[in-house]
């Protein structure tokens, strides 16, 4: 799936060489959408247009003269100038807090640190054939320390980089394809904008809050055309006492399975409070949609088949929700359950 992320963001990546930072840059090039730049990239461009080979001790070397001559940030200025609006990108190879600290001046930028361990990196370094570069593992171990962080003036420091990162994800040799793109989805998962459902349930949340009864601190949200018409919480009738003052006023029952059950009787539910604003307000709720915490119980099934609503949108089952659940089908309501969590209370 693609992610729909709050305006469109900027994701660096930084991490240590053949940690997988092009692999997450493609992932989110090739399947979310993203517009990817690599600073090493910006240096290879450099490097052709010099005429210089493109080995990685070349470019290490004259990334350190770029930074020397320009400033630290020098990469990352060249990649924002290549920067269209209302675009995601995805900007990979980050060398210098400096690089950091110029893209983090764009709204929206978050940084992701790609790890793995020192072993696996080398095998991937050797395998990748670039340039017909082999070294053994203690060149590869010398190359990551000046990389991780170099107090040079113009030298890398990834390892400092990394610690500015707010997310992190981990791509050892063990790890699949399909569990790092995982890993890289639940960043976005952090990033991504509210879906409307998810918008309205959690004013539904803060609703709830207001209830006076604390064995159902429930509440319900009845949206038309992405309004709000009513909200309501569990609470006593107007002038009546409330739980919160009074107690619980219970009353036994006998259930359809002949079990029985002790229920406060004190309070209306909050699907019933929301109906009665909505009648006082004369707001016309005919083919909305009804957001609750979990499923109605039968009463208020009733009502909500009664008023026309024609969408229930639950998080959790109600654990007594078998009738209403079938009432509501046969009543034409589309009920929609996000969470196959029973709620309990």
């Amino acid at each position: 799936m693609v992610y729909e992320l709050k305006a469109n963001p900027i994701i660096g990546v930084v991490g240590p060489d053949c940690s997988g930072k092009g692999t997450v840059a493609a992932y989110l090039r090739d399947q979310q959408r993203f517009e990817c730049y690599s600073l090493s990239d910006m240096l290879r461009e450099e490097a052709d247009v010099r005429g210089l080979d493109r080995k990685t001790e070349t470019l290490i070397a004259l990334g350190r003269e770029l930074r020397a001559e320009h400033g630290n940030s020098v990469l990352a200025q060249k990649a924002l100038k290549k920067l269209k609006p209302n675009t995601r990108y995805a900007i990979e190879s980050i060398r210098h807090p400096d690089e950091v600290r110029a893209l983090q001046g764009k709204v929206k930028f978050t940084l992701v640190a790609v790890d793995a361990p020192l072993y696996d990196r080398w095998q991937r370094f050797n395998s990748r054939k670039r340039e017909g570069e082999q070294i053994s593992v203690e060149e590869f171990a010398e190359r990551d320390r000046r990389a991780f962080y170099s107090p040079e003036e113009g030298g890398q420091q990834v390892g400092v980089c990394m610690t500015m990162a707010q997310h992190h994800i981990y791509n050892h040799a063990a790890v699949t394809a399909a569990e790092l793109y995982s890993q890289v989805d639940k960043v976005l998962q952090r990033l991504e904008r509210l879906g409307w459902d998810e918008y309205f349930l959690n004013i539904m949340d803060a609703v709830a809050k207001r209830g006076t009864c604390d064995r159902g601190m429930a509440g319900a949200l009845i949206v038309k055309d992405r309004h709000i018409l009513a909200t309501g919480y569990v609470g006593s009738p107007s002038g009546l006492e409330h739980c919160d003052e009074k107690g619980h006023l219970m009353e036994g029952r006998i259930n359809p399975d002949s079990s029985t059950s002790e229920h406060c009787i004190r309070t209306a539910h909050a699907e019933q409070n929301a109906f009665a604003q909505a009648a006082k307000h004369g707001a016309d709720v005919r083919g909305a949609t009804l957001y609750v915490g979990f499923e109605p119980c039968r009463d208020c099934t009733k009502l909500v088949i009664n008023s026309g609503i024609e969408r229930v949108v639950a998080r959790k089952r109600y654990q007594k929700g078998e009738l209403a659940r079938e009432w509501l089908k046969k009543g034409g309501v589309t009920l929609e359950v996000l969470e196959d969590v029973v709620q309990g209370y």
